[in-house]
């Protein structure tokens, strides 16, 4: 899981996708981390897959978690929604 600010007005997170291949695991990390991050409001994050080498270069899962400057985060809350995230998505999936 990484961290970076950005000049951009919105947040993300983001999973390595290129045409033809999606890391379903970051896929779904960055959809836990999301939800985390939505649910205690210190801005609205969404999710897409891009073409990083920071994501690619690992066979883990990868994401990146970008802040915008209107963010001003606390820094607890937000270690505190990825901690959760990274423990929701360790479970053991149910059977659909």
């Amino acid at each position: 899981v990484g961290i970076a600010a950005a000049r951009a007005q919105h947040h993300e997170i983001v999973f390595y996708e290129t045409e033809g291949f999606s890391s379903p695991g970051g896929h779904r990390l960055a959809e836990a981390i999301a939800a985390q991050l939505n649910a205690v409001g210190p801005g609205q994050f969404v999710v897409r897959g891009m073409r990083l080498p920071i994501l690619r270069a690992t066979r883990m899962p990868a994401v990146l978690c970008v802040f915008g400057p209107s963010l001003q985060p606390e820094f607890d809350v937000i270690a505190s929604a990825v901690c959760t995230a990274v423990t929701v998505w360790f479970a053991p999936q149910k059977p659909i």
